[in-house]
């Protein structure tokens, strides 16, 4: 039998383990106190193994409210930041009072001087010409 490397897999190990220790064959009483913890661990373990699945639920609700949330709470900051950018004017400095940024216009960038005109090469000598 391969050994259990998982929860679970180690968890079917022990409740087999256990199965036939319930009534102690004659000659094992010393494994009584064993036993007696191996049962009050295994049930501990399949306590918190279905804690463990009911807080995963809940935190899968949690992230699915909170992406809900943000996403509202995005809508409404752009409407904020579009009604005061409506009121100020976008060209105006107090937008930088919450956190935006007023229209400068573009920066001018010098015009790139026209490439030099390619020199004329000389026709290339037809071969044929000289025979």
């Amino acid at each position: 039998m391969a050994k259990q490397t998982t929860h679970v897999g180690k968890q079917g190990v022990w409740q087999r383990l256990l199965a036939p220790l319930m009534d102690i064959p004659t000659g094992l009483g010393h494994l009584v106190p064993f036993r007696d913890k191996l049962v009050v661990i295994l049930g501990r373990v399949v306590d918190l193994t279905r804690q463990q699945a009911a807080l995963a639920a809940d935190k899968q609700e949690v992230s699915q409210e909170i992406e809900e949330l943000m996403a509202a709470g995005d809508r409404l900051a752009s409407v904020i930041q579009k009604s005061i950018k409506e009121h100020y004017g976008p060209f105006s400095e107090q937008l930088t009072a919450y956190g935006l940024q007023p229209f400068r216009g573009r920066p001018r960038h010098p015009e790139a001087p026209p490439p030099p005109p390619e020199a004329a090469a000389p026709p290339a000598a037809d071969p044929e010409a000289d025979r």
